[in-house]
């Protein structure tokens, strides 16, 4: 008996349809007319898909349109001005009413708000906000798809209107499964994006040197003008790769696996500096490692050093400078964590081997 009563709404709706909007000549009166005759044959209500179609209220095409989309909760939607359910479960709520790019939205705010932010408030506020404005929305955005709908069927007749209304909108039974998967999904992402992000920053200004441009306004720059065998002598172990330019030492050591960048060795002389303890001071203080350790004194082959060095959970960064004709010289040693236990060994017979160059 449902089957049939919601078959004769909907042919009461078509009527109505093609007379209002496809033939405009059909007699308005004479629709009104028929459809009174035949609500005076039926209950006050009829009951379809869990809403109510109330029959003592005469059935506008837009309106009937708009039950076709939302579906599920009509009533509560477009009588309440406010909605549980977007207010508690926010974008899971969304996925579920097929609003899959305003869950993601959703999803993204709450996961920077909290994780990079930490603005706890800011979720809050945002299901407050649902709570009480997400109906009203609703009914907006389904109204322009419903007109959108229309302009793209203006051809076919109203049947294949109200079925496409009902595949656009209404809800997604698996909506809420796919959301959490996507919300998880997008945390996996984003925190291996912020890790990448952070790690790649870290190693950048870790391998430059954060005493480059800083609050200090320490600017070292290479002095390309140096020929660096020209001032000093290296023996360099078999088991590193050269690749130095004219201005200055670069060694990596190279594993088994051809992996050369667990332990190198970096020697270059800096511009616009004449004391190599004040330098090292200055690189000490703008540093942003974990753990430094304090600048000490060495006498290596008659050279005179200062150093120190900078511990990240994933490196320790060791410093040397000394002077020679007025011109400072820095070393920087890179030893990661992961590095072979002979790495350091190697970057001793480096730094032992070091003499100055007699003809200079």
């Amino acid at each position: 008996m449902n089957d049939e009563n919601n078959t004769n709404i909907e042919n009461n709706y078509e009527q109505q349809y093609n007379g209002n909007e496809l033939n405009p000549q059909i007699n308005s009166t004479n629709l009104y007319q028929e459809q009174n005759a035949y609500e005076n044959e039926q209950n006050n209500q009829i009951q379809t898909n869990d809403e109510i179609i109330e029959l003592g209220e005469k059935i506008d095409p837009n309106d009937y349109l708009l039950q076709c989309y939302i579906g599920d909760n009509y009533y509560p939607i477009t009588n309440n001005i406010y909605n549980i359910s977007a207010g508690f479960f926010g974008g899971l709520y969304l996925f579920y009413r097929k609003l899959y790019l305003y869950g993601i939205i959703i999803f993204l705010i709450d996961f920077v708000s909290i994780s990079i932010f930490k603005l706890y408030f800011i979720p809050v506020i945002l299901r407050i906000v649902m709570l009480f404005s997400f109906n009203k929305l609703y009914i907006y955005w389904s109204k322009k798809k419903i007109e959108q709908i229309k302009q793209q069927n203006s051809s076919e007749n109203p049947s294949m209107i109200k079925n496409q209304c009902r595949v656009n909108g209404g809800i997604n039974s698996k909506g809420i499964l796919i959301g959490i998967i996507t919300d998880i999904g997008l945390i996996v992402v984003l925190v291996a994006l912020c890790v990448f992000v952070r790690i790649s920053v870290s190693i950048f200004s870790y391998s430059f040197g954060d005493y480059r441009n800083n609050s200090d306004e320490i600017k070292t720059v290479y002095d390309t003008s140096i020929t660096m065998k020209d001032e000093f002598l290296i023996d360099l172990p078999e088991s590193f790769v050269d690749e130095s330019e004219k201005y200055d030492y670069q060694f990596y050591y190279s594993s088994n696996n051809n992996v050369y960048e667990s332990c190198s060795f970096h020697m270059y002389a800096v511009e616009k500096y004449n004391n190599s303890q004040e330098l090292l001071k200055r690189i000490e203080k703008s540093s942003k490692a974990e753990e430094t350790t304090a600048i000490s004194e060495k006498m290596i082959n008659g050279i005179e050093w200062y150093t120190f060095s900078e511990m990240n959970y994933y490196a320790k960064k060791t410093y040397y400078s000394t002077k020679k004709n007025d011109i400072v010289y820095v070393i920087e040693i890179i030893k990661s964590n992961d590095a072979p236990t002979n790495c350091e060994h190697y970057q001793n017979v480096i730094l032992n081997s070091i003499k100055k160059n007699r003809n200079t």
